[in-house]
């Protein structure tokens, strides 16, 4: 009788715990108020807005420690460390993006650590949240304002400023239930998923996080039915260029009155108009610059929120940055291959997708699997260490 099971290829001793310990004390308090400001309850909205100075300095002491205590050893940490300060002091010149610079600061300080177990307990405490900002919704302790779809029907908030959070915080839950379940997910399992991301589809009307987390569903389970090795292929690791360009060049369409790229912007619900504005109204700065966007508005002319991910990325933090991010995808991609993670490379996928129409991604509040990128900093020679990543399927044999 075989028995597959999911463990760590080592236990973990106090010093690679204290690591842990040190990214999840900087992490927790700026998780949680970056999560308070997105719901409707006006006292827990304001206090996140006032502790989130505070909670940014405290993440970037605790990241300090962390690296001056464990992880500060040789020139190319001295360099890398360089690195992203130069980056962060750039994404300083946002002024409405600064919550990037402790979250780069968190990534980057997972490098060293078994950062699988960083995303599981940060997948806790968002799930945690969530769950509760929901029953508060039902208990009437979130006060919710009333919705509209493009179509006029009612969508619901569950709690949150607005109504497209709940849906898209649920699905960056299921992918890393995903990703840290990997070849182990029970066909049950993903079918509960898509249960509830049907659910908050037809409750919320988003359709960006519908069809991206039913893709990253149907893809996890038609691999367990046939594995397939696609994944495996190098052409894999330029799909966040394929995917950054299909944005840019439909937006340009747009802008040139083309009747499909017009018809894409209806069912996309603006996407490609709001783009197109951005981009004339802000134009591509070669490095960050801070611009003012009009959200939450009634009046649909005075909405200048881009909500493309790769073309606010271009916008606000400029052409260097955005290089960088999506090398940084590239990189990424490479190193699950490299680990033959192919559960883990649907659900980067899948946020690629979902990036081209909406841009929480870099938001650690919604998407803890953002601790992936740690991967990134890290030399090729390590990316083979399980103790770091990956958990190992180990097979064991009863009765032989």
């Amino acid at each position: 009788m075989i028995q597959h099971h999911i463990e760590d290829s080592q236990k973990l001793n106090l010093l690679d715990w204290l690591p842990i310990f040190f990214i999840l004390a900087s992490s927790i308090p700026f998780v949680v108020s970056r999560f308070l400001i997105r719901t409707t309850n006006p006292f827990l909205n304001t206090l996140g807005l006032r502790v989130s100075t505070g909670t940014i300095i405290l993440c970037i002491i605790f990241v300090a420690v962390k690296e001056v205590l464990f992880s500060l050893r040789t020139i190319r940490d001295f360099s890398a460390l360089l690195i992203v300060t130069l980056l962060c002091i750039l994404l300083f010149r946002t002024q409405n993006f600064r919550w990037m610079i402790p979250t780069i600061a968190i990534v980057y300080a997972a490098r060293d650590v078994n950062f699988r177990k960083v995303i599981l307990y940060l997948s806790y405490l968002i799930g945690a949240l969530f769950v509760i900002t929901i029953l508060g919704y039902f208990f009437k302790f979130f006060p919710q304002p009333v919705f509209t779809s493009y179509t006029n029907s009612l969508r619901t908030g569950f709690g949150f400023t607005y109504a497209t959070f709940a849906p898209k915080i649920f699905f960056f839950l299921s992918l890393s239930y995903i990703v840290s379940k990997g070849q182990t997910i029970s066909k049950k399992a993903l079918f509960i998923l898509e249960l509830l991301n049907i659910f908050f589809f037809f409750q919320s009307r988003t359709i960006s996080a519908f069809f991206c987390a039913t893709l990253a569903i149907g893809l996890t389970f038609f691999k367990k039915i046939r594995l397939s090795s696609l994944w495996k292929k190098r052409m894999m690791r330029w799909l966040p260029v394929v995917f950054f360009g299909i944005t840019i060049f439909f937006v340009y369409l747009y802008g040139q009155n083309n009747s499909f790229a017009a018809w894409l912007n209806g069912i996309t619900s603006n996407r490609l108009r709001l783009a197109w504005m951005g981009l004339n109204s802000f134009r591509i700065p070669f490095w960050p610059q801070h611009i003012q966007m009009t959200a939450y508005s009634d009046v649909i002319t005075q909405y200048t929120y881009i909500d493309s991910g790769y073309i606010q990325m271009l916008v606000v933090f400029g052409i260097v940055v955005s290089a960088v991010l999506v090398f940084a995808n590239q990189r990424l991609i490479d190193f699950l291959q490299s680990n033959n993670d192919s559960v883990a490379i649907i659900c980067v996928i899948s946020i690629l997708i979902f990036t081209m129409t909406d841009p929480e991604f870099l938001n650690i509040e919604c998407n803890p699997l953002i601790i992936l990128y740690s991967a990134v900093f890290r030399k090729r020679s390590d990316w083979q260490n399980d103790s770091l990543f990956c958990h190992k399927l180990v097979v064991k044999r009863r009765g032989y």
